[in-house]
């Protein structure tokens, strides 16, 4: 089952739905009325907003939660309400479970992680904004501005921890220098 767009123009309410537009055929992102850019709109349909998800309570000696198998399992976790647990399965996360219960559709579930995975995004948006800047103020200035900072284990035996610069290089390129602590 395709997945179809539809878009609403922000101006004059004007709708259109694409449905499988070909890759050599660009997606239209103005109104053909009156040239105001679209709103993108949730998909119409989705193969998987259906699919029933349920979750079975599993009481381990180290581990106690609610798990989920198959590919109810790598939905929720594309989603990030699931995380894989080593010899253990699909762990779910408590709060999932107390907002949607033991039984629900997948879409309930997507509808639920939506403002968590848009603020992901924005994060990581904004981090790749930021990187952006640094590299461009390095390109205009010529010299290495520092992107970050931390601190790593030593990669001698000299001492114990080293302190790590990492520099944004004007050609676009990054470099890295290790400070020992001893």
């Amino acid at each position: 089952m395709k997945t179809y767009k539809k878009l609403t123009c922000q101006k004059c309410n004007a709708t259109v739905t694409i449905r499988g537009i070909r890759e050599t055929e660009p997606e239209p992102t103005e109104c053909g009325e009156c040239g105001t850019p679209y709103i993108w709109q949730k998909p119409i349909a989705d193969p998987d907003a259906n699919v029933q998800i349920k979750l079975h309570y599993r009481d381990g000696e180290y581990l106690t939660g609610h798990t989920v198998h198959g590919n109810e399992a790598k939905l929720l976790e594309k989603i990030g309400l699931a995380r894989y647990v080593d010899g253990w399965g699909y762990l779910v996360d408590y709060k999932t479970v107390n907002a949607l219960g033991t039984e629900f559709l997948y879409q309930q579930a997507l509808d639920f992680a939506r403002p968590t995975m848009e603020t992901k995004q924005a994060r990581k948006d904004a981090e790749a904004t930021r990187i952006a800047s640094i590299f461009a103020e390095a390109a205009h200035t010529g010299k290495p501005i520092i992107l970050e900072q931390y601190t790593a284990e030593c990669n001698l035996e000299d001492c114990s921890q080293d302190n790590v610069t990492v520099y944004a290089m004007p050609d676009g390129k990054t470099r890295s220098t290790r400070s020992h602590t001893y």
